[in-house]
């Protein structure tokens, strides 16, 4: 890939949606439900670090979030917890035996007891040093049947390096799509980037043909998908710092136009919630890059059925990462990301129909927002992580329509 300083940051971006980022993030571990505002208390972690990437909610009393852990010997392994309306549980999750470091990416629950998460594992380090460290990367898909979770085999692309899966959706028990990257070997030490998509159809997963602009070869890749159903889905992301957005028909992956910011020179799309096919939200970022830095902005573009409008945004401000968005109907969404002004905070908006706004209020400070489900519009489920003492975990936030409850994730 490039080594300009536009490259890099597409790394970080990519690694901060699809591992919630490197900086020092957690949870803290308490039993009781805490206002926004007020101060949580504190506790130590039993593990180094923990992280929840993704959450599904298909009720308002059912939810599963998954993420992965950092063990005190550097490994890297995945976890779940599942949500009962009152309180979180643990759900241990398995890792592929050559696995040293595994993450789960995204997550999504057709119902209570059907449940698709994907990802990667490594064999020597975290992405992206796996390929430099001499590692082998293998997608990662697990199934939650209501008892226990298992691995799914996948198949990567022919000499595929570096395969992910970053975005999975089931709209039934038998449908689902999920969708990352792969790199190829080009010249010299370069390697091209492309658009990675799998269909479940309730037995095995089958790779799909995406296609990729022909100017755009060298860097396309996924960020998430949302399915309104087993005829409908869109895939989100960037293709040559443009952001990327891919239909599913039925039968085929079509390429479809999306709006740039004018400001900014790496654009992508990192997260989409589609309650329909005629109403889609896709939240992204845009670059800016000046002498000496780079400032982050928040981009939304929302999908009518025939084409992409930019929306208004609450906050026109800078050094913003999107980290996800769900939608209950056309006129009620949320979206959650991380604020990296100063010291990193997550933040949440609330989409009317017309207009992005600050009517959720503040949740109670997080150094970041990863994934955000609604189950409906008063129930909406954040994940993410706080610090705790210097120490880091998962942690979670629930929307009950009036005010943000902080709850309590179960660390590994």
């Amino acid at each position: 890939m490039r080594s300009t300083a536009a490259a890099r940051l597409r790394r970080r971006l990519l690694a901060r949606l699809l591992t919630a980022g490197s900086a020092a993030l957690g949870f803290v571990p308490v039993s009781a439900a805490v206002a926004a505002g007020s101060t949580p208390p504190t506790s130590a972690l039993s593990v180094t670090q923990s992280t929840l990437t993704a959450v599904s909610c298909p009720s308002a009393t059912s939810c599963v979030a998954v993420g992965y852990y950092t063990t005190s010997t550097g490994t890297q392994e995945t976890f779940a917890n599942a949500w009962d309306g009152a309180k979180w549980t643990l759900e241990q999750t398995p890792d592929p035996a050559s696995g040293f470091a595994s993450q789960l990416t995204s997550v999504s629950c057709s119902q209570t007891n059907n449940c698709t998460a994907v990802g990667y594992s490594c064999t020597t380090s975290n992405e992206p040093s796996c390929r430099s460290t001499g590692g082998t990367q293998q997608l990662l898909v697990e199934h939650w049947n209501g008892t226990a979770w298992a691995i799914e085999p996948t198949t990567p692309p022919a000499g595929a390096i570096s395969p992910v899966l970053s975005g999975v959706s089931c709209p039934t028990a038998t449908f689902c799509t999920a969708v990352g990257s792969y790199e190829l070997p080009a010249s010299g030490k370069v390697v091209d980037q492309y658009t990675l998509a799998y269909r479940w159809n309730g037995s095995t997963w089958t790779r799909e043909s995406t296609p990729n602009r022909p100017s755009d070869r060298t860097v396309s890749y996924f960020s998430a998908v949302s399915c309104a159903s087993v005829t409908f889905c869109l895939a989100v992301g960037d293709s040559a710092r443009l952001t990327l957005a891919e239909f599913w028909n039925g039968s085929k992956w079509l390429l479809n136009k999306t709006p740039n910011p004018s400001a900014g020179s790496d654009k992508t799309l990192s997260a989409v919630s589609c309650n329909s096919s005629t109403s889609c939200m896709a939240v992204g970022t845009s670059a800016y890059f000046y002498d000496g830095g780079v400032d982050t902005y928040q981009v939304s573009d929302h999908w009518n059925g025939k084409t992409w409008a930019a929306t208004s945004l609450a906050y026109d401000t800078d050094y913003r990462i999107m980290g996800g968005v769900s939608c209950t109907s056309a006129k009620n969404c949320v979206e959650v990301g991380t604020d990296e002004q100063g010291a990193p905070f997550g933040f949440a908006e609330g989409w009317n129909g017309t207009t992005w706004d600050g009517s959720l209020g503040q949740p109670s400070p997080f150094p970041a927002f990863n994934g955000v489900s609604c189950a409906q519009a008063s129930s909406c489920m954040v994940v993410g992580n706080e610090i705790a003492n210097g120490q880091t975990g998962a942690g979670a936030q629930l929307w009950n329509g009036k005010t943000w409850l902080l709850e309590n994730p179960v660390d590994p």
